[in-house]
């Protein structure tokens, strides 16, 4: 644990001598008090580690080291400020007193009777420690985030989440007494502002947007050099785009260009640091509505296109979600080469396959739909649009040949999957398709277009990559009146589902 380590350093560093001198290795052994402080101390750490209240050995060291009437008090002011330091460092483990008191609750010998905040009195010996033996300053840190303020953060954090914002406000406030370098205090605070801006009246809505921003700036400012704060730098990255992107409303017209920058910066470095495919599109969708949003076309292409330039950097989830701001933004070549990238990692990835069946049909590709729309119906067959695909590609073969019988074909063809489409009397729609490592869910509803009641079953089979099937799950739907919808969800466990289909409905 890393405050324990930090309390028993300096016997770790007085049992090693022939260390290098660069290290923290105060003095602990004289002035004869001193010496007996350290001994207290010693015995705080070892109650400690043996899961016993220190406070008694730590009240005695302070008593010790704050004794007026002490022999040779002005010597080794340094090795008294380590050790009164270690001795508060145990007064704040979760097993001692209450923090706030008298001074002679905490064992001081001055003073007795004025009030006193554990906190703030150790935040005022630790400062005089790292002032005075700079390359102790890890071992201050560590007694710093001791257990009080690891557990007045999360008490913050969970008041945050639970909407208690005065609460949350206050406890990371008293966090920040203790530590001021540890991102998470600001991050409740920067959190608690953005969510007394969403509440907030018009005149105070500038207030709240700029503490917020500050707030999380500066977490994020105190995280991004340090590795370990990498969920920090993550979070603080989208919550900031969020909260800029959300001011574009009421921002006036000459600050909504540069927000709307600001805001996609921070989405591209959330991107960047996603743990997953998933995040990352949704990170590249954001980034895409801010520029819409300020109709700033030019940008938006530069994100799809980054993605098209180096299509094997993506996941499916991102090169689909920039295949669709090329459909919205940019050229139907540009979006069919983006979701035919899906398709080269995932041939039965049905967004893509029905996305490019439409951005063929707009570039008057009728010979490459037509395969595109015979995978989609297998996958999905009783979606009556995915037969019209069929009806599209035989109507456009046909008025492009110069074969008369050919041209005969496939106009019957067209008419024939034409009249499937519209004789069919139901429409299954997909509502959430949301792989995991070990699961798959999905959701969705069927659309009785009959005029008398149904009851259908649906049997889904989860896919991997290559086709296989991996588990067969089914579902009951119904009755359902008609021209009403049922809804269903089915849940595959099994690893490594990257698709599916249904067997047709009867």
């Amino acid at each position: 644990m890393k405050f324990l380590a930090g309390l028993a350093c300096a016997s770790a560093i007085a049992a090693s001598p022939a260390r290098a001198q660069a290290e923290c290795n105060p003095d602990q052994n004289a002035p004869q008090f001193l010496g007996r402080a350290y001994f207290a101390v010693q015995k705080g750490i070892a109650t400690l580690n043996n899961n016993g209240d220190p406070a008694t050995d730590a009240r005695t060291a302070v008593r010790l080291l704050t004794d007026p009437e002490a022999r040779d008090r002005d010597k080794n002011v340094a090795g008294q400020a380590f050790t009164l330091g270690q001795a508060l460092a145990l007064l704040l483990t979760e097993s001692s007193a209450p923090v706030n008191g008298t001074r002679a609750d905490f064992g001081f010998a001055t003073d007795r009777e004025q009030s006193a905040d554990l906190y703030v009195m150790a935040d005022s010996v630790f400062t005089v420690v790292e002032t005075l033996i700079p390359l102790c300053a890890d071992q201050v840190s560590s007694w710093r985030q001791g257990s009080p303020w690891v557990g007045t953060v999360n008490k913050s954090l969970t008041a945050l989440s639970e909407g208690k914002l005065d609460t949350a406000e206050a406890l990371a406030r008293r966090a920040l007494i203790l530590d001021r370098r540890a991102p998470y205090a600001y991050v409740v605070l920067g959190g608690a502002a953005r969510q007394r801006l969403a509440a907030a009246s018009a005149a105070d809505k500038p207030r709240y947007l700029a503490e917020s921003r500050g707030h999380l700036t500066r977490a994020l400012e105190m995280a991004q050099n340090d590795t370990s704060y990498r969920d920090v730098v993550r979070s603080s990255h989208y919550e900031l785009g969020e909260l800029v992107a959300a001011s574009l409303a009421d921002a006036p017209a000459s600050e909504r260009a540069t927000r709307a920058r600001e805001a996609a910066e921070h989405f591209k470095r959330y991107a960047m640091l996603a743990e997953s495919d998933l995040t990352r599109a949704d990170a590249l969708q954001k980034m895409g509505d801010v520029f819409a949003e300020v109709r700033d076309t030019a940008s938006i292409r530069a994100i799809y296109r980054g993605v098209s330039s180096n299509p094997t950097g993506y996941g499916e989830r991102a090169l689909l979600t920039s295949g669709i701001l090329a459909t919205r933004f940019g050229t139907p070549v540009e979006a069919a080469a983006l979701y035919n990238a899906v398709l080269s990692t995932n041939p039965y990835q049905r967004d893509a396959l029905r996305n490019q069946a439409v951005t063929l049909v707009k570039l008057n590709d009728f010979a490459g739909l037509l395969p595109i729309s015979q995978r989609l119906a297998a996958l999905d067959p009783n979606n009556p649009e995915n037969w019209v695909f069929h009806a599209y590609a035989y109507a456009g073969m046909a008025e492009r040949t110069s074969n008369a019988a050919m041209r005969r074909a496939y106009t019957d063809s067209s008419a024939k999957y034409d009249r499937m489409a519209t004789a069919m009397p139901m429409k299954v729609t997909f509502t959430e398709f949301s792989p995991t490592e070990a699961e798959a869910r999905l959701r969705g509803t069927i659309e009785n277009l009959g005029t008398s009641p149904q009851t259908y079953t649906i049997i889904v089979e989860m896919l991997d990559r290559s086709g296989n099937v991996l588990a067969t799950e089914q579902a009951q739907v119904g009755p359902v009146a008609a021209k009403a919808t049922g809804e269903f969800t089915v849940l595959g466990k099994a690893t490594g589902v990257a698709a599916f289909r249904y067997k047709p409905l009867l």
